[in-house]
């Protein structure tokens, strides 16, 4: 099995968002973020190096070590988790058992589409979507990734539930590739985003423009200390910044009509 190659750097949790972003044009194998460090796997010696020569100010190391299955040994760290009031996640293959006190059974996804459901966010949008999602409710998932929150929206009850996303892979039913744009002003009862700040600030007309006049917006993606900034966009939008949510370092925003 050919070996792989990995780009070492010493970061700040404020920081790796910004590392992603400039990594963003390499074909990464895998990410592991372990005591401040942060490891960049690659399959490609090449791209490793033109990927340290862009994470140049970190002080990047380059390391070879042999192949691995990286979604294989990842998937393999899930374990069964109680998610807010109402849902319990398995990883895929996992315990058949009814959940514990009448829960609601999710099955993490396997595949590369974001969203699997592992992700502090994830959990954060699930535990806003149990308290905010009413019955019968038009539900959109923004950035949907493996698709795991609108069958969470199915299950909570809603009457319609939808999701975009750029990525093909993760196009499920019920969602479309492509943004928000293409979605009818005044539509939705509730909408998740679960996408990094800077898409968020940039889709933020779109999604205020989408939302019924009684309609809930359930933003995720972002590091607590980008909180602030997310609340000013959502006001700047028209929109009226409500409840907010923390879990690991990340972040959740309610916003109202």
């Amino acid at each position: 099995m050919r070996g792989m190659t990995s780009v070492v750097i010493a970061c700040r949790e404020a920081e790796i968002e910004d590392v992603l972003a400039l990594a963003a044009f390499a074909d990464l194998a895998g990410v592991e973020e372990s005591d401040g460090r942060l490891r960049l796997w690659l399959n490609d010696e090449g791209e490793a190096a033109a990927l340290a020569e862009r994470l140049r100010a970190w002080h990047p190391a380059i390391e070879w070590a042999e192949a691995r299955n990286w979604n294989e040994a990842w998937q393999g760290s899930w374990t069964p988790a109680e998610v807010g009031e109402r849902f319990y996640l398995v990883p895929p293959g996992g315990d058949s058992a009814a959940p514990p006190g009448g829960r609601i059974r999710l099955v993490m996804h396997t595949g590369t589409a974001f969203g699997n459901g592992d992700h502090a966010t994830t959990h954060l949008c699930l535990i806003a979507m149990e308290r905010y999602l009413r019955p019968g409710d038009t539900f959109l998932d923004v950035g949907c990734g493996s698709g795991l929150l609108g069958e969470a929206a199915w299950a909570l009850g809603a009457g319609r539930v939808s999701g975009c996303d750029l990525d093909e892979a993760a196009v499920r039913r019920g969602s479309f590739v492509g943004s928000v744009d293409a979605v009818r002003s005044a539509s939705c009862d509730l909408v998740v985003a679960n996408i990094q700040l800077g898409v968020l600030l940039t889709l933020m007309p779109e999604l205020s423009r989408v939302l019924r006049a009684d309609g809930r917006l359930i933003l995720s993606g972002v590091l607590d200390e980008q909180l602030a900034v997310l609340r000013q966009a959502v006001e700047a939008a028209g929109l009226i910044p409500s409840a907010s949510d923390s879990l690991a370092g990340w972040a959740m925003l309610l916003a109202r009509r």
